[in-house]
């Protein structure tokens, strides 16, 4: 009976996967709180301040990353919107007056008269 590579492969893939996550954990985990130095909370303290500093620059780089994409949008659209009405007007004077034409005026309603 024939088995797939792939099969043969999962459980070095899973053991390796097990062992990369317990490594991280150990690393993670303090060996005794009471026993780190005072200097380590020094640093803690500067981790947290650095990070929320780097948070808030991340967080106005997508808010200004977010406002170029709107104003680079709405351009587009203002563009496209001019490019549309230009060739609505070239079409039309180039289609020759209908039968029912002399009775509208240019904005397209019923002319009145006075």
């Amino acid at each position: 009976m024939k088995t797939s590579s792939m099969l043969r492969s999962f459980p070095a893939v899973l053991a390796i996967t097990l062992c990369a996550y317990g490594l991280s954990a150990h690393a993670q985990a303090p060996a005794d709180p009471a026993a780190r130095p005072a200097s380590a909370a020094k640093a803690d303290e500067g981790v947290v301040d650095k990070t929320k500093r780097v948070t808030k620059n991340a967080a106005a780089g997508t808010k200004r990353v977010a406002n170029k994409a709107t104003d680079a949008t709405k351009r587009g659209a203002n563009r496209a919107a001019g490019a549309v009405r230009n060739t609505g007007e070239k079409i039309g004077e180039k289609v020759p007056p209908g039968p029912n034409d002399g009775k509208i005026d240019s904005t397209g309603q019923p002319k009145t008269t006075p």
